[in-house]
């Protein structure tokens, strides 16, 4: 429907995708063989469109998300629903990746912001979930970069489900959150992918479409270690943009409606990740070295912690801090 033959290739494509995705989404059931299916399809389309912006909305589609937040969990409601509230620069994509390497059933919310060369690598992970599944999987892992209202809202949490966080220091996460920009602006040149025009503009820099990557990539360096050293010297104004990260993803429903939620957020402390890692059997190998990222001193700037900040440092320890707080020796009962 709606394919004719008037349309080019591409928009002939981009329907036959968009229509394979309302046709599931209109059963309801995504299982292994709709998902290969949906895969195979992607696969093809990807292989002659990528880069492209029907690709772009093909992946952003409407029914394409749906698969994601409600038909697929649907689909299973006897399995228990782990929400993993993935807050950026906490380690979260580790230990997604650790999960699913488990043969966790791991569904991925990510995908407002998809770029359209990873088409297919979110269904082909979406097959994975489904394969998991379908070998007597225990529970379903929901992650995301969002707050638990977005799971609310859905109506997907139960009483018998888990929500969690891993929390880490606000000025680390915005240190972090500062040099991944950079890691990712040295990766594309001619600034193509999701919000690289806005890294671009907070790093001053316009890009390099013309190939030059070797001196890109020392512009970016350069660039990055002088907004490191007006933080060191007590400039925050280079991690202003990142302060808010932490009251973004939980101050509303750690502070201001722990009661809205089924059951409560709990928050998993940064220097316990590898506790975690080490109780849910999860292989600690993979785990970046974040810590390294952090070469300067910034011992000095911490001192100097603004008011703004103070407000972020006042959540960060409520969720450091019982009842919210998930320590070590909760873990067996808590994640079982």
């Amino acid at each position: 429907p709606g394919i004719n033959e008037t349309m080019s290739p591409l928009e002939r494509d981009s329907a036959s995708l968009l229509h394979c995705y309302r046709g599931v989404v209109a059963t309801g059931r995504v299982d292994s063989a709709a998902s290969r299916q949906l895969l195979d399809q992607a696969e093809r389309y990807a292989a002659h469109h990528i880069g492209t912006w029907p690709a772009m909305r093909s992946t952003n589609a409407d029914h394409f998300r749906a698969l994601f937040r409600k038909v697929i969990p649907d689909m299973y409601p006897a399995l228990q629903r782990l929400f993993f509230i993935h807050i950026p620069r906490t380690a979260g994509s580790d230990l997604r990746e650790a999960l699913r390497s488990r043969g966790e059933a791991v569904i991925n919310h990510d995908i407002d912001r998809a770029w359209s060369p990873a088409l297919a690598d979110h269904l082909a992970r979406v097959n994975d979930a489904v394969q998991a599944v379908e070998a007597d999987s225990e529970r379903m892992c929901l992650v995301g970069h969002f707050e638990p209202g977005y799971y609310h809202r859905l109506g997907l949490i139960r009483e018998q489900d888990i929500i969690f966080c891993i929390v880490r220091d606000p000025f680390d996460i915005a240190l972090s959150h500062l040099k991944f920009e950079a890691r990712m602006l040295k990766l594309d040149p001619a600034l193509q992918r999701p919000g690289a025009r806005e890294f671009a503009a907070r790093f001053g820099v316009t890009g390099s479409p013309g190939g030059d990557d070797a001196g890109w990539k020392a512009l970016v360096d350069t660039m990055l270690e002088t907004k490191l050293n007006s933080v060191a010297a007590g400039d925050f104004s280079p991690l202003e943009p990142y302060r808010g990260i932490l009251s973004h993803y939980t101050k509303r429903w750690c502070l201001e409606a722990p009661d809205r939620l089924p059951v409560p957020m709990r928050a998993v402390h940064y220097s316990d990740y590898d506790k975690l890692k080490r109780h849910l059997g999860l292989d600690e190998s993979t785990r970046r070295n974040y810590t390294q990222e952090l070469s300067m001193d910034f011992t000095s700037a911490r001192r100097g912690i603004t008011e703004p900040w103070r407000s972020e440092y006042r959540l960060y320890e409520t969720l450091s801090s019982p009842p919210v707080r998930l320590y070590p020796d909760e873990f067996p009962a808590y994640f079982t």
